[in-house]
């Protein structure tokens, strides 16, 4: 039975409320880290996975699988999904796989759909756009008011050793570097490279007022991005930067470098900055890289992943088999080889075919010259941008398992194919029937 227009525009507008409320969530609440102390704090920490479950639930009863089946990323999707499902039913503890990979899908690959169907009009995307470039650049003025040593932000509280719940994810005070609303610098970093090329890229395709507070936004996302002191996350930032400003005219690729040079230089001259970046020198990381936890980790994966070759130990299963290797740490700080010891080679097989399907589809519009689809062009590239940089950090963060990134990373993909003209053209013309 068809719906009618008015509900059509009801359903899509409910779906983009919960997920602009979804992604505005995770990225200014410590959801995971409430301490036990507070009241609702359990369920504080399951909203994002009930908000998720709730909009996937929408979508199937309002579309069914109709605007699902045409998307070139349900046969890997559905090849992960089954080798993983394959992979949990002969792990060591088949529920704790079986459960984590449902709510790893529900709060992951399923936002990328939800976005989908909810994004069907060039405005609606353009809304959401400017919605993540807010939600972003809060994290990041957050994290620059926490260097600047401001007191009683709102989270200060949470954050710190004394909260059991925090204590048990990161050990450490990570001196110097900021962690914003997020709770660690690698994975702020991570969140941030998501953000930055299209924050950037909106900057320059706008005029007047709104230019400059995109501008800022940009100016905002930079110095944070510099704030974490994650090494991962500014080789990704670099990659991604490259990736956007290839497709710019030579004189604005000049002038946007100059104006990020002279951001990342007045930033490096405050008074703790460049001291903490001599302290983190990455010479000393390799050459200690033996006898550092990551390089431990790494060992530790590649052991894992000799027992369990092709199917893996199954989803969440490092973070106890680790430790009968000698790893303490519940992941190695690398996606891929966390892929590897948890789904094996062929896990990460069809993990890199999505990928590729992704990408291939966010490049379907890089080459259009004019109309209305120029300005979805531009998104469509940023968030490929993204896309890159997200993929080159997580060589060094464990990205897609910590919920913020991994919501946000989701999302933004939905963003960008939305914006591509040939997804776009795949849902039904006159919305979901």
């Amino acid at each position: 039975m068809s719906i009618s227009f008015r509900s059509r525009i009801s359903t899509e507008t409910v779906l983009l409320s919960g997920v602009s409320f979804l992604f505005l969530f995770v990225s200014l609440v410590p959801h995971r880290f409430m301490p036990e102390t507070v009241n609702g704090a359990q369920f504080v920490a399951f909203i994002p996975s009930i908000v998720a479950a709730l909009l996937a639930l929408v979508v199937l009863f309002s579309c069914g699988l109709r605007t699902i089946q045409h998307s070139d990323l349900l046969l890997p999707f559905l090849a992960i999904l089954s080798l993983n499902v394959i992979s949990g039913l002969s792990a060591e503890i088949p529920m704790l796989a079986l459960s984590r990979l449902v709510y790893y899908g529900l709060t992951g690959v399923c936002l990328t759909f939800v976005v989908l169907v909810c994004l069907s009009s060039p405005d609606q995307v353009s809304r959401i756009v400017r919605i993540s470039i807010i939600g972003a650049s809060c994290v990041a003025f957050y994290g620059i008011l926490e260097y600047a040593g401001i007191q009683g932000l709102p989270w200060s509280s949470v954050f710190v050793q004394d909260n059991l719940v925090y204590s048990r994810f990161a050990s450490d005070d990570f001196s110097g570097r900021i962690m914003s609303s997020v709770g660690h610098p690698v994975y702020l970093g991570a969140y941030l490279i998501l953000f930055l090329p299209l924050t950037l890229s909106t900057a320059m395709a706008s005029k007047g007022g709104s230019a400059v507070w995109l501008w800022s936004c940009t100016g905002l996302i930079v110095i944070a991005l510099l704030l974490t002191f994650s090494r991962g996350a500014w080789v990704g930032a670099i990659g991604s930067l490259i990736y956007v400003l290839n497709r710019v005219a030579t004189r604005r690729i000049w002038l946007t470098l100059l104006a990020v040079s002279i951001l990342v230089v007045a930033t490096l001259c405050v008074d703790g900055v460049w001291e903490t970046v001599e302290r983190r020198s990455p010479l000393k990381q390799i050459h200690g890289y033996r006898n550092d936890a990551r390089g431990t980790a790494y060992e530790e994966a590649t052991d894992i992943l000799s027992i369990y070759p092709l199917l893996g130990s199954g989803v969440a299963h490092y973070r106890y088999l680790g430790r009968y290797f000698g790893d303490q740490n519940s992941t190695p700080d690398n996606t891929y080889l966390k892929v590897l010891a948890e789904s094996g080679t062929a896990g990460l097989v069809a993990l890199t075919v999505l990928f590729t399907a992704i990408l291939a589809r966010l490049r379907t519009l890089e080459s259009v010259e004019g109309g209305d689809e120029v300005e979805m062009s531009d998104v469509s590239t940023a968030v490929a941008a993204g896309v890159v940089g997200f993929l080159i950090d997580m060589i060094t963060c464990d990205a897609l398992a910590f919920p913020l990134t991994r919501v946000s990373f989701w999302i933004l993909v939905g963003i960008g194919l939305a914006a591509s003209e040939k997804v776009v053209a795949c849902l039904p013309n006159e919305g979901c029937a």
